[in-house]
């Protein structure tokens, strides 16, 4: 659950393990307002550099929901995502893409605690989309990818 030591103990596992993949990665740590009190979110982006303008976002949520069980780890909605951004990383970074710069952004704090709303989920996706609206580089493309292991997806 986002903004708690196991939340940084993941943020710091994904930061790593895209460290050594040979990503150059960073956490961006900011805090945001939730209806439990201000939290502290760690989104985890590796940047794989490109030949071509602009920026391709992938991403993916690592944080879990709340309030299922003691045990609840997101295998599907959270662990998929993550395991196959950590694969596309990989293989992005051993490429050579005519592409533009690609971003991954381990997403946290997308979950909702109670419900979505302007205080209550997507923390992660909206403070990326605003530090890229800040960077000015234009974004050609953003793929998100969540519960890619559902047997059964029905959206």
């Amino acid at each position: 659950m986002s903004g708690t030591t196991d939340a940084e103990r993941a943020a710091d596992h994904l930061n790593d393990a895209l460290t050594e993949l040979g990503v150059d990665s960073a956490i961006d740590v900011f805090k945001e307002a939730t209806p439990g009190g201000t939290v502290t979110f760690r989104n985890v982006v590796g940047v794989i550099p490109g030949r071509g303008e602009g920026v391709v976002v992938l991403g993916s949520h690592y944080d879990t929901k709340s309030g299922i069980g003691p045990n609840f780890v997101g295998a599907n909605d959270s662990g998929s995502s993550t395991g196959l951004l950590l694969e596309l990383a990989s293989a992005l970074e051993k490429s050579t893409h005519p592409f533009a710069e690609i971003r991954c952004i381990f997403f946290d704090g997308e979950e909702a605690v109670r419900h979505y709303g302007p205080t209550d989920g997507l923390h992660g996706s909206r403070h990326a989309a605003r530090m890229l609206k800040e960077e000015g580089v234009p974004v050609r493309a953003v793929i998100n990818m969540d519960m890619v292991g559902d047997r059964d997806l029905k959206i």
